[in-house]
């Protein structure tokens, strides 16, 4: 009788003769990657592809087979033309491998695979909830709400807290999904409300709405210069490299999640927007610098690529920051409210700038009537009496004075999938039937009589305050015994009255002050990123009013702590910048001053238009020439 192990290996070689097979279970390849089997995450990202596959129905043949002619390429590239024995067993192949970093890298790009698959996948599904027939008069969060984002063609919104998100179901107000954020907040969600973006570091993360998984990691790209293109793709400016050109280093991307390609756009500068342009899904308008760039996006033969079509400048005094611009409700102007009104037409790509001296406008906000805006601004001959709204008509070039006290807040915001107002007031969204006005008056008549107005209330209130002062008998202090208290009307500079000069009576002044941002700077000869800095508001005793200047444009993220009093922001600099997740607080535009250090003129400049608008001057103050992080309120 023969010995068994004989009998095995004989048996073993009919097999491989019959079968034809390369080696004991399979091919070369199939061996290796029996040997060196994916992780975990792998599995898991693949399983979940499977799962989406089935509940949308599509048919997932052509994904499976490459998905598994990458797994082979992986073991061929990764086995360096190994070839394993026909009886050697895992252990023994795993061992004979010795290129164990190639399988690693080899993981994490088919990870980046499978994660760009299941965007491009939830990018094309329907919408995560439907629109609601009626919409509700209150949506209500678990926490106080930062920043909201609502999906332009589902019926979801996503809020962020201090450093929690929340998906919630708008017509049922159920909590769809929820999670930690890590130091920024949850925004931009897909027009379907499938995805949202958050950032890490300097890294942008691509996160599933249902679930919070992460997708995907863009090394080194600001999230806010990360913008979806409907269900095609999306547009950012990418990482550099070592060796990309410096022309190179400052065009944005267009991205095909479903083929992982990418298509450079021949443009410099940051991505402020993305626009989409009317009629066509597939054509839209990109803000860069000071630059428009219509793109189209076409199919080629290895999947979709961006084509600039044409380019043209952009006025310079334009602002199209988050929190003064925005689309008219039927999507044909991009408006942006810096100082005067900037408009786009998005269906000729013509830009014209509309002056509203002496009103400096600083808000903007869109309405259910495509031919109204909500403006907000302050007069410059009456500045901190508080800000001015007034509902502007572009085709009669009228202005109607809105009552502000009708608003439970200052954080009004347009929804375009409900066509509704609403306002953020803590932890509900509160969405307006209408916003009540006066009778519109042509401009020219709206600015004068109003200017007047604020004037004369200005000189009542200072008159009362010189009459105060006097019957007083305040004798003349130091400026040493001012500098950290309220300062006395015998030294200080002229106090404006309004709702800051009213906080400033309870509040104590602390202020940041920095030259530029982190991610800031530029190749010769190309312009400058703005930079970001992160701010902590910490818990105080007594209400704060925070002042942030910058000489260069600087993004200013707060994370507003529970227990925190954030009364005001006022917001200064050489070159505009924009304050992010202030919450209930305010934020004011109050020049071009700035400072980096305690001392000299700057500063001086500085904490003296500090103390017009809050009576009292500078007290802590940090400064930084690169800013990153700060703390405050401690």
């Amino acid at each position: 009788m023969k010995h068994p192990q004989r009998i095995a290996a004989s048996l073993c070689a009919a097999l491989l003769l019959l079968s034809g097979c390369d080696g004991v279970g399979g091919s070369a390849e199939d061996r290796i990657g029996a040997a060196m089997p994916v992780g975990v995450e792998i599995l898991s990202a693949k399983d979940g592809l499977d799962a989406l596959a089935k509940s949308q129905a599509l048919d997932a043949k052509s994904f499976d087979e490459e998905y598994e002619a990458r797994l082979k390429v992986r073991a061929l590239e990764c086995g360096h033309g190994y070839q394993p024995p026909a009886f050697a067993d895992a252990e023994e192949i795993r061992a004979a491998l010795s290129d164990k970093d190639c399988f690693v890298s080899s993981d994490r790009a088919l990870l980046e695979w499978l994660g760009q698959r299941r965007i491009a996948w939830l990018l094309a599904a329907p919408a995560l909830r439907p629109l609601p027939k009626s919409a509700p008069s209150v949506i209500v969060a678990s926490d106080f709400i930062q920043n909201a984002s609502f999906a332009e063609r589902a019926g979801v919104v996503l809020v962020q807290s201090s450093r929690k998100y929340q998906a919630i179901d708008i017509g049922t107000g159920e909590t769809l999904a929820s999670g930690e954020t890590a130091s920024s907040p949850a925004h931009s969600l897909s027009a379907n409300g499938r995805l949202f973006l958050t950032s890490r570091e300097r890294d942008t993360q691509v996160h599933e709405t249902e679930t919070g998984a992460v997708l995907a990691t863009f090394a080194q790209v600001e999230s806010q210069e990360f913008h979806w293109v409907g269900a095609l793709g999306a547009i950012f400016k990418p990482a550099w490299r070592p060796d990309q050109s410096t022309s190179r280093m400052q065009s944005p991307v267009f991205l095909d999640f479903a083929t992982g390609q990418q298509s450079t756009i021949p443009m410099s500068g940051s991505v402020s927007g993305v626009i989409a342009l009317p009629g066509d899904e597939s054509r839209v308008a990109v803000l860069a610098f000071n630059k428009l760039g219509e793109i189209k996006i076409i199919q080629g033969p290895h999947g979709r690529q961006a084509k600039l079509l044409s380019e043209r400048p952009l006025p310079t005094s334009a602002s199209w920051a988050r929190n003064s611009s925005g689309v008219t409700a039927d999507g044909r102007f991009l408006f942006g409210a810096g100082q005067s009104l900037q408009l786009l037409d998005l269906t000729s790509l013509d830009t014209r700038s509309m002056p509203f001296d002496p009103l400096r406008l600083q808000s903007g906000v869109a309405t259910a009537d495509p031919d109204r805006l909500l403006l907000g601004g302050y007069f410059a001959s009456a500045r901190g009496a508080g800000i001015d709204y007034g509902l502007y008509s572009l085709s009669q070039r009228t202005m109607a004075s809105v009552d502000s006290k009708q608003f439970l807040s200052n954080r009004i915001i347009y929804i375009a999938s409900l066509h509704r107002n609403a306002v953020i007031e803590e932890s509900k969204i509160v969405l307006l039937d209408a916003i009540a006005a006066a009778e519109p008056l042509a401009l020219n008549d709206y600015l004068e009589q109003r200017e007047l107005a604020y004037l004369e209330r200005a000189n009542a209130a200072a008159m009362a305050q010189s009459q105060s002062a006097w019957s007083m008998s305040i004798g003349p202090p130091s400026l040493a015994d001012s500098r950290y208290g309220r300062v006395s009307a015998a030294t200080a500079p002229a106090i404006y009255p309004g709702p800051v000069a009213e906080l400033g009576k309870t509040a104590r002044v602390e202020a940041i002050g920095v030259y530029e941002g982190e991610s800031a700077g530029a190749a010769a000869g190309q312009p400058r990123r703005t930079g970001t800095v992160q701010v902590l508001v910490m818990p105080s005793s007594q209400p704060i009013i925070l002042s942030l200047s910058s000489y260069e444009s600087v993004r200013w993220v707060l994370s507003i702590q529970p227990g925190a009093k954030l009364a005001a922001v006022l917001s200064s600099g050489y070159s505009q910048s924009e304050v992010f997740g202030a919450g209930s607080a305010r934020v004011y535009q109050i020049g071009r001053q700035y400072a980096y250090s305690r001392g000299g003129a700057e500063f001086d400049t500085l904490d003296t238009e500090v103390a017009h608008w809050t009576g009292k001057r500078i007290g802590v103050f940090q400064g930084k020439y690169k800013g990153t992080t700060f703390a405050v309120g401690k």
